[in-house]
């Protein structure tokens, strides 16, 4: 835990998924008590920040009135190279890895339309 130089870094999801970094590991804690771990920093995590999108169930027509939440998350790594990750919390599969050549001490998704990061 980074509580020494990190803040805010504990989010709530819409559907009662939390999300929090220790080290290099992320966890996802369901509202069942299960929990998933996002493994893919190669050092300590330094902040967080996630954005639900909707998008429609795939199935049947009553399935496809219904929306589900997408929550995207970005997670960026200490070090001066500014790594920061952004996937998907139901996969945990990565969308993009991006490399901005200095420090990453806070994100944040655009609210607006939750296109930029």
């Amino acid at each position: 835990y980074r509580g020494y130089d990190c803040r805010n870094n504990i989010l709530a999801g819409n559907d009662g998924l939390i999300l929090w970094f220790v080290g290099r590991l992320v966890v996802l804690s369901a509202a069942n008590g299960t929990q998933r771990f996002y493994l893919e920093h190669l050092d300590d995590v330094a902040c967080i920040a996630k954005v639900e999108t909707p998008h429609a169930a795939a199935g049947s027509e009553e399935e496809e009135e219904e929306e589900e939440h997408a929550i995207i998350v970005a997670t960026a790594q200490v070090g001066d190279l500014g790594v920061v990750h952004v996937w998907d919390s139901a996969s945990l599969t990565s969308k993009a890895r991006l490399t901005h050549g200095f420090a990453i001490r806070q994100l944040s998704f655009s609210p607006r339309d939750a296109a930029m990061l």
